[in-house]
């Protein structure tokens, strides 16, 4: 293995023993001693990776960040012809268990406590959240255009699925007997196509005429590559969706504020 390989691989141990310390003790609580034990390396290698136990837990948080929109993003990348499917992978991937585990979610939770008093906490989970519901709203609006909808309620959308979501990690977090992963999975999912059909549904409609609907609503919303009028779906920059998200926490915007609101 290259050296380069080696330190890279080295740093990853580090903040994962971090990650088992924080679940353990808390932030506070956590020490140097305790990620070189639970590494099973010395001080002064954790000395070596991190300046400070601050810039050690700096790159935690980071570290988790990273390692959840990766999975969003190839979740939904994976799904990119339609925008359906890629919203529901996108819900999925929140309850993997990669993602949705207790040591991992315990750590999170622990740095959202402490972001009320700590800037660089909150720039970073804002940042993350940020990124999260831009996601969503830009595939809700690609859902909207496919139905013929005006964007104008795609960011209250964004914010309540991910509010959803966080309650249901609390959930999972905080009740003993947890629940399935994939049933919560399944209830966010449900929302979307409950969101989906109303959308559709909206006005009066006789319950046959209603039937009928619900039959190709979520078809009709997934779009695809080419539409029926030859109309091609938006192919989202997912790289350009993530710096979005990181500018705006940066500049103390929102992320919403550089995106017009457009009839399909």
């Amino acid at each position: 293995m290259a050296r380069k390989d080696v330190r890279v691989e080295r740093r990853k141990e580090l903040i994962e023993a971090n990650i088992h310390c924080i679940a353990r003790y808390g932030i506070s609580e956590t020490t140097v001693a305790h990620v070189s034990q639970a590494a099973g390396m010395s001080r002064g290698i954790v000395n070596f990776y991190f300046d400070s136990k601050d810039q050690m837990m700096l790159d935690t948080l980071q570290y988790l960040s990273n390692n959840y929109l990766d999975a969003l993003r190839s979740a939904a990348e994976k799904q990119s012809d339609d925008a359906v499917d890629a919203l529901k992978a996108v819900v999925r991937a929140n309850f993997h268990p990669s993602i949705c585990q207790p040591k991992r979610l315990s750590v999170w939770a622990a740095f959202c406590g402490q972001a009320h008093a700590n800037p660089k906490y909150r720039k970073l989970i804002n940042s993350f959240d940020g990124a999260h519901r831009l996601l969503v709203s830009e595939l809700w609006a690609m859902i909207l255009k496919n139905l013929g909808k005006k964007k104008k309620e795609r960011f209250d959308f964004a914010w309540e699925l991910h509010t959803m979501i966080r309650g249901l990690w609390m959930a999972f977090l905080l009740d003993q007997d947890k629940p399935e992963r994939e049933l919560m999975a399944d209830r966010c999912v449900g929302f979307v196509e409950k969101q989906i059909q109303g959308l559709v549904l909206a006005g009066d409609t006789s319950q046959k005429e209603a039937s009928e609907i619900r039959k190709t609503a979520i078809k009709k919303a997934a779009g695809g590559k080419k539409k029926k009028d030859g109309v091609e779906t938006k192919q989202l920059d997912f790289e350009d969706l993530f710096k979005r998200a990181t500018a705006a926490e940066e500049h103390g915007t929102r992320v919403e504020d550089d995106d017009t609101d457009e009839a399909a």
